[in-house]
């Protein structure tokens, strides 16, 4: 039987592949089609990364940029839907109620790594459209995804109920995202 890799740090292994950490780790490598269904994912960022244009600083203290990050898909739709289709590197992601095609880009030599890229658009539900790109260096472990990722964005929110229209940029440069096949325990 192969060696199996034991667990090692989120940050180990994004700076290598368990292939290249550990010896006889690589001879356990599977295809990225384990990757299809259902898993729930985490995005954190890091250090607090958020960075929010386009609200006055009375609207980020009265907590108007915690509503308009908890309207994105980032914090509000942690059950993502993948289907992989190898011959044309994509990946589809359902993530809510909307599907976005992914371009894959797996690391040559180096076994269940590869970048995933999409751009979109998300409707809140606080009433702000959401304009994004997103791209993540992940790491497929057969039972859980590990990586960092980025999210660049432009919001709009139309005037209503009082509330004046607005509209910024949201981005987080740099966070960590966690994966787990759904209902297989916490990510977070």
């Amino acid at each position: 039987m192969p060696p199996r890799c034991p667990p090692i740090s989120a940050p180990a292994l994004l700076l290598a592949g368990c292939a290249a950490v550990l010896p006889g780790c690589g001879a356990d490598c599977h295809e990225p089609a384990g990757l299809n269904g259902d898993w729930d994912v985490a995005l954190t960022p890091s250090d607090d990364a958020w960075r929010i244009t386009g609200l006055s600083e009375a609207q980020l203290a009265a907590g108007e940029g915690g509503r308009l990050v908890a309207g994105t898909w980032l914090a509000a739709a942690p059950r993502w839907t993948l289907a992989w289709a190898p011959a044309d590197d994509r990946l589809q992601i359902d993530i809510g109620d909307t599907t976005y095609e992914a371009t894959v880009s797996p690391e040559e030599g180096s076994c269940g790594r590869f970048t995933v890229a999409f751009e979109g658009r998300w409707a809140a539900d606080g009433g702000a459209d959401h304009d994004f790109a997103f791209d993540a260096e992940l790491l497929d472990l057969g039972d859980a995804l590990w990586g960092s990722f980025r999210y660049e964005g432009s919001w709009a929110r139309p005037a209503a109920d009082g509330v004046d229209a607005a509209e910024g940029a949201l981005s987080v440069p740099a966070g960590e995202l966690r994966g787990a096949p759904a209902g297989a325990g916490p990510t977070g």
